[in-house]
């Protein structure tokens, strides 16, 4: 599947993404917030970045996620559901990106303090 952001989806059996791949003439550029953030700052942050980018926000095609401890079944439920809210606010042609799910180790190492 291709996406107007520039990038398409590896094809996958599971529930998660199998990885990505720039379009021809594109690349995938990984940004690093100078701090953890909980998630919603995450989002203002991804709505920032791409802006001052010049690029739309079909262009992001993952996050990763960062939680302080591991959850249940029915607590990754309540986690994932303000990031599919988000990325049904940023509108129906936005594809939304798919994540291994979220991780408890800080993308640097260490362990964020809120999810």
């Amino acid at each position: 599947m291709t996406s107007p952001g520039g990038f398409r989806f590896l094809p996958t059996d599971g529930p998660f993404s199998a990885g990505v791949a720039a379009d021809p003439g594109f690349q995938i550029v990984r940004v690093y917030p100078s701090r953890y953030t909980p998630l919603e700052e995450g989002f203002q942050v991804v709505e920032e970045t791409l802006a001052a980018a010049g690029r739309p926000l079909n262009a992001l095609c993952a996050m990763e996620l960062r939680i302080p401890k591991p959850l249940t079944r029915e607590g990754f439920d309540r986690f994932n559901r303000g990031y599919v809210e988000q990325h049904e606010k940023w509108g129906p042609a936005r594809q939304r990106p798919t994540s291994g799910g979220p991780d408890q180790r800080g993308a640097r190492g260490g362990t964020a303090a809120r999810p």
